[in-house]
């Protein structure tokens, strides 16, 4: 048998992998894809450049899907 990952226990390895990232680069991946704001938007709060909001979501998403490649295949 296989162990289940609990939905807390996921949660707490998403915040490990978020916490792993640089500050303006796990900013810009929260307020994107965690609060839904556009890019555009995110580059408003932040005061970064769009350009540089949407590198910066581009690899954290990157970076964390190599961090969380452990539950690939998991249901």
């Amino acid at each position: 048998e296989t162990a289940q990952t609990s939905p807390h226990g996921t949660r707490l390895d998403i915040e490990q992998a978020m916490n792993t990232l640089p500050p303006e680069r796990r900013a810009c991946a929260m307020l994107c894809h965690a609060l839904g704001n556009s890019h555009g938007d995110a580059a408003k709060i932040t005061g970064l450049p769009l350009g540089t909001v949407k590198s910066h979501v581009t690899r954290a998403k990157s970076a964390l899907q190599s961090q969380l490649s452990a539950y690939e295949g998991e249901t």
